[in-house]
Parts: C-alpha cells; structure tokens; sequence
C-alpha cells in the first residue's frame, strides 16, 4: 500500500478550549490520551506507508501530551513509514504546554518546524480569546524554541474586540524580535456554536469595524515585508525559502492523509472525513476498523472548482497553462472584468489576486467561480 507523500496526524486534547475554537477538541485525560496514541498506531498500520515529503502534527495542542506520549507519537509514525531525506516535520504547540523536556523530546523525534500559538503579547486579549496561556509563557516557549533546532512559526491574531492598531502593532514587533522563519497572521473569524458566536449573538461584545481589521491586515503585511517576510499566501508570511510545505500542498491540491480523530483526507480525487468523537473513534479502532465517517468523490467540476478557490490563496496565484492543461480551464476571459476592476492581475502568464482583491479575498474568488460557471 502506498499513501500520500504528505500527512497530517490530529491531537484532539487542549488543556482548555478557546473562545474562538470550532476544531474537535476535549480537555486532556492522560489516560484517555495513552488510548488515543494506541489508537493512532492502529490506523497508521490500516493506512499508512511509504516515504514522506511532509509530516504535520496538529491540534487541539499535541504538547499537552508528556514527553513520553510524544516520544510514542512520532514512534509510531515511523514505525510504518519513512522520512525523505529533507522532509519537513511540523509539530504545533501551545506556549503554555512547552516544557524543556518535551522540547527535547519534539527534537529527538525528528521536528525540523515547530508552529507555536502565541496570538499575541497583551495578556489582556489572550483572556478574551480564552488562551490558556499569558504572555510571559509566550515569550519563555518562545526562548525554549529557539534553542531548539528547528524552524520556528508563530500563530497571531487581529480583528480581536478590544485590540487597537497600536497593540497589533506591538505584537508583531515583539514577534518579529524573536527571529520567527514564519509568521501566520489570522484575522479573528466568528464561528457557529462557539462561546464567541454566542457572546455576539447576545450583544456583549462586537466585533472591530471592517476599516479597523483592514488597516491591521495591511500593517501586518508592511511590517513583515520590512522585516524581510515574503507575503506567500493570505495569512501566511515567511522568510526565504521557509514556506510552509505542508500546507503549500493542500493550497496546491496535492494528496494528503489524515489520522486522527475528524481527520481529513484527499486522495485521488476522493476526499473522506474520520468520525469525531472521540470514544468512538477509539472504539472503532479497538475493533480494527477504519474511522472513515464520511467519503466525498470529486465531480470533475469539483476539481475545478477547488483548484481555483486553493490555489487563488497564494499570492502567485494560478498558471494559465496549466489550468488550461490539467483542468481544461480557460481563466483569462471571464477574468476580465476583475482585471479591468482592479481586484485581479495578469502577469507572465499567472492569474493571482491585486492588493485590492485581497481585501475582499472571498468576494473576489466568488465572482470569478460565478464567471466561470461555477
């Protein structure tokens, strides 16, 4: 059996749940979390194989698990499959979770990135979002990582009720002085059934003016432009040649597999969704029998259709030849308005979004997917 060169392995436990959150997630059981990691191996046996290009541990936050856990984590990954020479390894963490021990142990299994959920440096917003952490851990994770040997990511995010352009500002000029490779800028997006949502819908807070997240998402890429960050995808930046590979081939519709608790997978135009619950993923496994809950086959206008919506996220946008070439896409046409409008350009043979159709991203990928037919 061979599987994607690319897979992506869900911790579902947190040491609490943020305000924002809509990921599958429980609070952490160190003996639900030993079940969970035998778990794990017994999908990885079912499905897994191979060489990888990439490896992303996600979450949740899979530095709630011990050093040991971790260490049993990574084991089992390789037990079935194998590293390419150069492959990137990315394990999340959160700051408050980032112990010297575990540090040692996320080197020791080969962790090249480490992406760390630091949101921000006023302790103020990290108690509105529900962090679990202040900004002093922050700043000590932060230390600990950069004596570790790997590349270090940092999580941050703006459009937060209460946040000015000034604390926005500072935060990111914090951030930059501890010599990130990458830098994840998020704008605060309100999710269904999340105590964020909720708090909206009563009218407890409000969310910061659409002219106030828009001069927060522009300082954020002048900033890091200065700083020598390249602005590669919406809400990602990175230093020369230290882009995200992982979620590069999502944006660019590679395959990938997903274990794990609501893991996601997409191979050969087919995508499937593992079940999310918990118990009963541990279960099913317990039986030895495959967690898929959902399984999705693409349509060729699907393809389509993902491919410009994916690949409309990176700020290269999409080639002309090779839409025409793999898809049977011809962009340039319906594009044309957009062009005329400034949201879109068309330069040496790319479509990609201008300056202005990045504000209004989705808009903008909307209306050429309603050009387009779709």
């Amino acid at each position: 059996m061979v599987t994607p060169e690319c897979l992506y392995v869900h911790i579902p436990f947190c040491s609490g749940k943020c305000r924002y959150c809509d990921f599958t997630s429980i609070k952490h059981d160190e003996s639900v979390s030993s079940r969970y990691v035998d778990a794990l191996r017994n999908e990885l046996r079912l499905r897994a194989s191979g060489k990888l290009r990439t490896l992303y541990v996600g979450g949740g936050t899979p530095t709630v698990l011990s050093a040991k856990a971790i260490s049993r984590l990574f084991a089992s990954v390789y037990e079935f499959t194998t590293l390419e020479d150069g492959a990137e390894v990315t394990c999340e963490a959160n700051p408050g979770t980032l112990t010297e021990e575990k540090a040692e142990a996320l080197a020791d299994c080969g962790v090249t990135r480490l992406s760390l959920g630091v949101q921000s440096f006023d302790d103020g917003l990290l108690k509105f979002l529900g962090r679990t952490h202040n900004a002093d851990e922050a700043r000590h994770a932060l230390s600990l990582a950069g004596q570790m040997p790997v590349d270090v990511s940092l999580d941050l995010i703006y459009g937060v009720p209460g946040q000015s352009i000034d604390t926005w500002r500072d935060t990111l000029d914090e951030a930059i002085s501890f010599n990130p490779a990458h830098v994840s800028a998020y704008e605060l997006t309100p999710e269904d059934g999340t105590p964020l949502m909720e708090s909206l819908k009563a009218k407890e807070i409000a969310m910061p003016h659409d002219e106030e997240v828009l001069e927060m998402f522009h300082a954020g890429r002048e900033l890091l432009a200065k700083n020598g960050f390249e602005h590669y995808e919406i809400s990602n930046h990175a230093r020369e040649g230290k882009r995200s590979r992982h979620n590069v081939n999502y944006w660019q519709r590679g395959e990938y597999l997903g274990v794990g608790v609501s893991a996601h997978s997409f191979v050969g135009e087919e995508r499937t969704a593992n079940n999310k619950f918990v118990f009963e993923y541990l279960n099913l496994l317990g039986e030895g029998i495959l967690p898929i809950d959902e399984t999705t086959e693409l349509t060729p206008e699907d393809a389509k259709r993902e491919y410009v919506f994916l690949g409309l996220r990176l700020l290269e946008g999409l080639s002309l030849s090779e839409a025409r070439e793999r898809f049977g896409l011809e962009l340039e046409k319906p594009a044309s308005k957009l062009i005329e409008d400034g949201m879109m350009e068309l330069e040496d043979g790319r479509l990609r979004l201008s300056g202005r159709g990045l504000e209004i991203a989705n808009t903008t990928v909307s209306n050429l997917l309603e050009a387009l037919g779709f």
